[in-house]
């Protein structure tokens, strides 16, 4: 996706940036570990392979560098951590879209 495109259309923009340790921060059942995506049967070996580079580099601290768009776009952002559940992140983001 073309996110610096996107931000300038976009009435509203937040940068999510995952700055712990974990890749199933959404807890979704398909994506539980990489045991289970490796496991899954509806992919292609390069889809999974692909799934599976994203979370290392999720967790590698790739994510924690902010894109220099985001700042000169005035896109905010809001980071989580292991600490941090995705209800936290979710009343954070709706608050910022005013729909808190």
């Amino acid at each position: 996706m073309d996110y610096e495109t996107a931000a300038r259309v976009a009435t509203r923009a937040v940068w999510l940036r995952n700055l712990g340790t974990k890749f199933d921060w959404f807890d979704r059942p398909d994506h539980s570990g990489l045991e289970g995506i490796r496991a899954r049967t509806d992919l292609t070996p390069e889809e999974i392979e692909a799934i599976v580079a994203n979370a290392y580099r999720a967790v590698s601290g790739a994510e924690q560098i902010l894109p220099e768009w985001t700042a000169r776009l005035g896109v905010p952002h809001i980071d989580w951590d292991d600490e941090v559940t995705p209800e936290q992140t979710a009343s954070e983001t709706a608050a910022l879209f005013g729909l808190g």
